[in-house]
């Protein structure tokens, strides 16, 4: 605490321990939650800084959550800015030691975020069963989403083509074969009959990619000098690199050409020169794999260039994941009808495994003319909104207070109201009846009940802009909810 005095700090041990040892009213929780962030944010804290090396160091659960979510949402730029350069350029004796660190927040790498992510029990496959398991009276929303897919193409060490996403139609399979056969052709350790059938095949394969090359940059350029009148910058500087490449690589193909052909003419005259051509071959090698490369990435295009994700979320959200993934779709272009034929597809899945879907299909930003209604129309996310706060507006409180007041319990346990809507879960009317049972009153339990139909951290909308809420607006908001 002197420590702090002397550089004219707040004494934050004081408050730190006034926090966690009072009660907040009403309720046996101290000030600050131990059990969510930002709690585990400071426990990390406290215990890296006080540790000689951080692999003793075991990182919370609420804080990993939250800091896999922000690098889901930002990957690089989030974790190179929170934690600062950590032990960026330190010798190895210098690293793991916080006191050599140079950190702005202390936190896992972003590599031990790409290990648990690879080494989670994530599957891809749609096993809805789960769902249907951990909430089994649950009501279902069916959310549909895409993500845009950066076009690349690399190839490992090992010659395994990844970063581009097959449309599953094979065709990318057909085309690695076709790269790898070709790069077979440049074998020189065989005789001079096999040498010059290879010669003769590359003569042919490079008369082709002369071919579709050309081909190539004339569609290049002329889609380049179509946007050129109004073009955004981004898309003008795309098509200005495509030209570019298109030009290289049939540049490339066409000297490649002239060299190949004419070691095809040293191989047939009638003392071939066998071991000056392999000489030769060998030394253009390097260069020829890398414009197979270029060329078969050229190839492969138009690949997909989004994911289209089918995911299942309960009505409620109350718990992190929100939304599990059920299917993956690649595509290029989709029409309206192929989603709502997807999700009607899952849609018959949920019904069958006893899960109650309560809404087809929801979805964000530019996607929004996905959104559907039925089978068929359009419908926008704000239109369910405006649907939900429509069908409580004019319902009065005592009306509300019917679909809310448990009377009693039937015979199988279930609770009775008044007015019975089947949009109201069980639980929440079993929620409120205990609460108001622990002689809470009637307003402070429908408060407490509507806050935890948000995500923690987060606080219910009001039902009515800049105006106090009354009782009745919480009962509105409550039950469109």
């Amino acid at each position: 605490m002197k420590t702090l005095s002397v550089v004219s700090k707040s004494s934050l041990v004081c408050k730190f321990v006034y926090m966690l040892g009072t009660k907040r009213p009403g309720s046996e929780e101290p000030l600050i939650p131990i059990d969510r962030m930002p709690f585990g944010l400071m426990q990390y804290q406290i215990e890296f800084f006080s540790s000689t090396n951080v692999m003793q160091v075991k990182v919370p659960p609420d804080f990993m959550s939250w800091y896999e979510t922000m690098c889901a949402n930002f990957p690089t730029p989030f974790s190179r800015l929170f934690n600062g350069p950590m032990w960026s350029g330190l010798p190895i004796d210098q690293q793991k030691d916080p006191l050599t660190a140079r950190v702005n927040v202390a936190a896992p790498s972003l590599r031990t975020i790409e290990r648990r992510t690879v080494s989670s029990e994530y599957s891809t496959d749609p096993e809805i069963q789960h769902l249907k398991e951990a909430h089994p009276n649950g009501r279902f929303w069916i959310k549909v989403d895409a993500c845009d897919l950066k076009a690349a193409l690399q190839e490992s060490t090992r010659g395994i083509w990844n970063g581009d996403v097959d449309m599953v139609d094979g065709r990318v399979a057909a085309l690695h074969k076709e790269y790898v056969d070709r790069k077979a052709l440049m074998n020189t350790n065989i005789g001079r009959d096999q040498l010059l059938q290879n010669v003769v095949k590359m003569v042919d394969l490079l008369k082709e990619d002369v071919g579709f090359l050309a081909d190539g940059l004339e569609k290049a350029d002329s889609d380049y000098r179509k946007r050129f009148v109004k073009p955004p910058q981004q898309i003008l500087m795309v098509l200005c690199w495509e030209r570019i490449e298109f030009n290289t690589l049939l540049q490339q193909a066409q000297g490649f050409l002239a060299t190949i052909a004419n070691l095809e003419d040293h191989l047939k005259q009638n003392q071939p020169q066998t071991r000056e051509v392999a000489t030769c071959l060998k030394s253009l090698k390097d260069d020829k794999f890398k414009y197979l490369h270029n060329l078969h990435a050229k190839r492969h295009q138009p690949a997909a260039t989004h994911v289209l994700v089918f995911l299942v979320s309960e009505e409620r959200r109350n718990r992190k994941p929100y939304a599990l993934p059920v299917q993956y779709i690649p595509y290029k272009s989709i029409r309206d009808k192929h989603v709502r034929d997807y999700v009607k597809t899952i849609k018959e899945a949920m019904v069958s495994a006893g899960m109650k879907p309560v809404g087809k299909s929801v979805t964000d930003g530019e996607f929004s003319s996905l959104r559907t209604q039925g089978e068929t129309r359009p419908l926008h996310l704000w239109q369910l909104i405006h649907d939900a706060k429509e069908s409580v507006s004019r319902q009065s409180q005592q009306t509300l207070l019917k679909m809310l007041i448990k009377l009693g319990e039937d015979a199988h346990g279930a609770p009775i109201v008044q007015i019975r809507d089947e949009a109201i879960p069980f639980e929440l009317i079993n929620e409120l009846d205990g609460l108001q049972r622990n002689n809470m009153s009637l307003e402070d339990a429908v408060t407490n009940v509507r806050g935890k139909l948000v995500p923690e951290g987060y606080h219910p909308y009001p039902f009515r802009r800049n105006i106090p809420e009354s009782f009745l607006d919480k009962l509105r908001t409550l039950v469109a909810t």
